[in-house]
């Protein structure tokens, strides 16, 4: 993810994409080569001028000093949860990658140490009880992954959860050996979830439905979020399959996200509204499980927001104000650094509000 040059997010394919696009070319398959260019490779548009002109999706970053030392590659918005970024490699370049514009970082295992005893000290001993492990790709950096599982059940006995965030099973499936299935295996009474983003069926090769299942047969609960991309999958339709083939995949169906409003990523970001649209259209089509229906979110400058009735409190040209139930004097106890920023409102009872760029469907 992280990979400017030149102020430019480079483009990366990596070998097994680069092996199924040639193989789609040469059968003239327009879907798959759609499907692979659309979402790795170097647009036009992205250097269009266009409102979406932010290059960070939220300020989540934290730089505590501890046991004085300062701490690299943490992000903490919420409570319960805390987030380490061991690096910021991937497999493939995503070219809506919210974490584009990150500097690089690839953290040591010293550095992961302290990152685990941080998580078990202090206040955080008795309110967090998940850890995200997120990037880049963590499924890159197998041995330190297996490390920093390792470490936050030693150092930070309190957590219940671990959850790793990854897209290698699309991009890289050979990736996911025996070595890789040992580093997420639960253990010590330690939950351990992959969070991916499949976007649209066709990007669920045979290699990557088979590594799919072996993370599964592993004892690792697997859910999906699932990002609407313009002119990609924003129909009913082929949401629909998608939500029914990973529900038959025993992934859970977690968030549709509506694209991030960031440098570069115009051309792909539908309107709230068609978001919306598209939720109504496949939740209430009778054609997939209950089990298997998303929330549709929002990342927002202070967290993620899901879009309930009144989420929506006022329109102002291309801006949208959202309702959160955020407390602003709660996050500044267990986050006392974070910087509120200048789209937030609050409301009579302390409750954050945020400004959202939407855009048209033009």
């Amino acid at each position: 993810m992280a990979g400017l040059k030149d102020g430019i997010f480079v483009e990366k394919l990596g070998s097994f994409l680069q092996k199924k696009l040639e193989e789609a070319h040469q059968t003239n398959n327009k879907s798959l080569i759609h499907i692979i260019e659309s979402q790795y490779l170097i647009d036009s548009r992205e250097g269009d001028n266009t409102p979406e002109n932010n290059r960070r999706h939220y300020e989540a970053e934290t730089f505590p000093l501890f046991e004085g030392k300062p701490l690299k590659g943490l992000e903490r918005l919420y409570r319960k949860s805390i987030a380490v970024e061991p690096t910021t490699i991937c497999a493939a370049h995503c070219r809506w990658c919210l974490r584009s514009n990150y500097d690089k970082l690839n953290l040591r295992v010293e550095d992961l140490e302290l990152i685990a005893r941080f998580i078990g000290s202090g206040e955080r001993k008795d309110n967090v009880r998940e850890v995200l492990i997120t990037g880049g790709d963590p499924f890159m950096v197998v041995d330190r992954l297996k490390i920093l599982i390792d470490l936050i059940i030693q150092y930070a006995p309190q957590i219940r959860v671990i959850r790793v965030g990854t897209r290698i099973p699309l991009q890289d499936p050979p990736r996911i050996n025996k070595e890789l299935i040992r580093a997420i295996t639960p253990r010590n009474g330690v939950s351990i979830e992959m969070a991916t983003q499949v976007n649209h069926i066709d990007e669920l090769f045979p290699e990557s439905r088979d590594a799919l299942k072996r993370i599964n047969e592993a004892g690792v609960r697997i859910y999906n979020q699932t990002v609407v991309l313009k002119d990609f999958n924003d129909e009913a339709n082929i949401l629909i399959e998608l939500f029914n083939e990973l529900r038959y995949l025993n992934i859970e169906c977690h968030y549709l996200f509506h694209c991030i409003p960031l440098i570069g990523m115009a051309h792909f970001r539908t309107s709230v509204d068609t978001g919306l649209r598209l939720t109504k259209e496949v939740v209430h089509s009778g054609e997939i499980s209950g089990r298997a229906k998303p929330l549709y979110t929002a990342l927002t400058d202070i967290g993620k927001i899901s879009f309930y009735e009144g989420t929506i409190i006022k329109r102002e040209q291309n801006r949208i104000l959202l309702q959160s139930n955020f407390s602003l004097k709660d996050r500044l106890k267990w986050n006392p650094d974070w910087e509120v920023p200048d789209t937030v409102e609050l409301d009579e009872k302390g409750n954050m509000c945020v400004w959202y760029l939407d855009t048209n469907d033009d």
